[in-house]
C-alpha cells in the first residue's frame, strides 16, 4: 500500500486482448518492483493498475517504453482492447483461431483506440 502523505499518480498499462507472456509479465513486475511499486491490480478491461510518486515517473516511463507497453499516467483516454481469447481453451476444445494469428491481429493496431473494442 502506498503512503498517503506522499502524492501518488495512478498508472494504467493496457495489455491488448489481455495477452501477455509469462516472461513479459515477470519482466514488467520485476521492473515495477525495482522502481518501488508495492501493489499492482488487474483491471476489468485486462490492464495493470498501480500508483507511483513523482520521483518514480522518469524511471517508470523508461522501463515501460523499453518493454513496448502502452500506458497512461493519470488519465484514462484509451480503453484497452478486450478479448475472450485468453479463456477460449477453457470452454472450447476447438480453437477458433491460433495464437500466432490472434497476436498478428492485435499487433496490427498501430494506434491507441479511443473507443472500447470488445
Amino acid at each position: 500500500m502506498h503512503n498517503d502523505s506522499i502524492e501518488h499518480t495512478l498508472v494504467k498499462v493496457n495489455l491488448p486482448g489481455g495477452v501477455i507472456s509469462v516472461g513479459d509479465l515477470d519482466g514488467t513486475l520485476e521492473c515495477l518492483k525495482h522502481i518501488g511499486v508495492e501493489e499492482v491490480r488487474l483491471g476489468a478491461r485486462q490492464q495493470l493498475y498501480f500508483y507511483v510518486c513523482a520521483e518514480q515517473l522518469q524511471e517508470l516511463e523508461y522501463a515501460l517504453l523499453n518493454q513496448e507497453l502502452s500506458y497512461e499516467i493519470g488519465q484514462d483516454a484509451h480503453p484497452n482492447i478486450v478479448s475472450s481469447y485468453v479463456t477460449d481453451s477453457i470452454f472450447s476444445q476447438q480453437p477458433w483461431i491460433r495464437e500466432g494469428v490472434y497476436r498478428d491481429v492485435l499487433d496490427s493496431f498501430n494506434f491507441l483506440p479511443k473507443l472500447k473494442i470488445i
